[in-house]
């Protein structure tokens, strides 16, 4: 985990600005757009859980250089599942500490975050066995679809049902279930897999 933490690290400073200029159009967009802060509060949130998607290895070799380390294959497959949920709920934490200190409504926030969280995990937790199986490359354009999906349900559909109990009761369970599968299946597959 330490090690993809560092090399997530090391991508997400050479995209600073763009990291920057995100965070500040969110804040911006929430003071605009208040009606809609619980659209841009999923989007921010379901899009830091799919990161390690984004960042993920390609052409640069990181792979070979992890399958040296004193690291096991199982480890490196489950710490992008792990680093997506840590990610997004750094987000979703950020969140409410905006929401408090700007003083927007917290139930506007806080539920819909929590259910493109559970949204975002599950969505990783399909992406990741495929991407070790096929490339990052490829399972990146898919995902990209499914998340603009996603973006405009949240969009378009009024969101009062992501702030109702039994939409977090119901995808809890399932994120819970697809991170357990996904989980094993990249297991499964990345040990198999030859750099």
């Amino acid at each position: 985990m330490k090690v993809l933490i560092l090399e997530y690290a090391l991508r997400l400073r050479t995209r600073l600005a763009w990291l920057t200029a995100g965070c500040a159009a969110w804040l911006i967009s929430g003071v605009l757009w208040p009606a809609r802060l619980d659209f841009l509060s999923a989007a921010a949130v379901l899009c830091a859980a799919l990161s390690p998607l984004w960042a993920a290895a390609g052409k640069d070799g990181f792979e070979r250089y992890a399958a040296v380390l004193p690291v096991s294959r199982a480890e490196l497959a489950l710490g992008r599942h792990a680093l997506g949920a840590l990610c997004g709920a750094a987000v979703f934490l950020s969140e409410l500490a905006v929401s408090a200190v700007l003083m927007w409504p917290l139930w506007d926030v806080y539920r819909p975050a929590l259910v493109a969280l559970y949204i975002g995990c599950t969505l990783l937790s399909l992406a990741l066995p495929a991407a070790y199986k096929f490339s990052f490359a490829a399972v990146r354009a898919a995902c990209a679809t499914l998340l603009l999906a996603a973006l405009a349900v949240f969009a378009l559909v009024p969101s009062d049902w992501t702030k109702t109990p039994a939409a977090v009761l119901i995808s809890a369970p399932a994120m819970l279930v697809s991170a357990v599968s996904g989980a094993a299946a990249s297991v499964g597959t990345y040990r198999r897999k030859e750099f």
